[in-house]
């Protein structure tokens, strides 16, 4: 658990509250001298001190405030954090997030409560969306002679890209992606050559791009349309898993 101090949230889907920016932690350290990683971890059971009702709190950590642990299901009205990494004392820092690139919006291309909400309101000019697909979970990719688009929200005052997810697998399909009408990547055969069966791209949101105020989930967001289609009347790549907009901006303090 996170906590919810200077917390601002945001909606996702249909009326699904998250946090609107993550947020930087405090650092573990294990407190005894001479414990291993590897020796911490074999006696995980052993730190976890329960609570009494259904929380954990793990303790032999020198920080200031020592982790609690809870049920998923019980995180609706705070931060949390799915994954943690162990790492030796002295050893490799925590990533700084020193490129300052925040989350501002997301997309999940096949998965219609994400794609039809108020904000995002796909627009459906012929495209084919996907669920449950191996490795690639959700995807949408346009048809033949057709796209599709959703209304993107982006930081007003920061330089905004996009980051979004293809398949290694369409290599040689297409595809044009435009953020407030102009071209922001454009291929006419993908050609990926890592080892990924899935990957991402970052492509730049130009200041030039239209953008405009939407009202949605009782707040004024500025906008652009994100449309993406294949080339010379073919059908697109697919875009798989999300699209996220993204503003460079300095990273909020906890």
């Amino acid at each position: 658990r996170l906590g919810s101090e200077a917390m601002e949230t945001d909606v996702t889907g249909v009326n699904v509250t998250i946090p609107a920016a993550a947020v930087q932690t405090e650092p573990q350290e294990i407190a005894e001298a001479g414990v291993s990683v590897a020796d911490f971890m074999a006696n995980s059971n052993g730190y976890m001190q329960a609570n009494g009702d259904g929380t954990f709190t793990l303790t032999g950590t020198a920080g200031k405030t020592p982790p609690v642990f809870s049920y998923h299901f019980r995180q609706c009205a705070q931060r949390y954090a799915l994954y943690n990494e162990f790492v030796p004392r002295g050893g490799r820092a925590a990533p700084a997030h020193t490129d300052g690139w925040e989350r501002t919006d997301a997309v999940q291309p096949g998965y219609g409560q994400y794609e039809t909400d108020e904000l995002h309101s796909l627009q459906d000019g012929g495209s084919v969306g996907a669920t449950g697909v191996p490795v690639l979970g959700t995807t949408r990719c346009a048809a033949a002679g057709g796209s599709f688009t959703y209304t993107v929200a982006v930081d007003a005052a920061a330089q905004n890209r996009l980051v979004f997810f293809l398949a290694a697998e369409d290599n040689g399909k297409p595809l044009r992606v435009t953020a407030g009408g102009a071209v922001v990547y454009e291929s006419a055969a993908l050609a990926y050559t890592g080892g990924e069966k899935m990957y991402s791209v970052a492509a730049a949101i130009p200041a030039s791009a239209a953008a405009y105020t939407k009202r949605a989930n009782g707040r004024e967001h500025t906008v652009v349309d994100v449309t993406i289609g294949g080339a010379e009347g073919a059908g697109s790549a697919r875009l798989c898993a999300f699209l996220y907009s993204q503003a460079q901006r300095a990273r909020k303090q906890p």
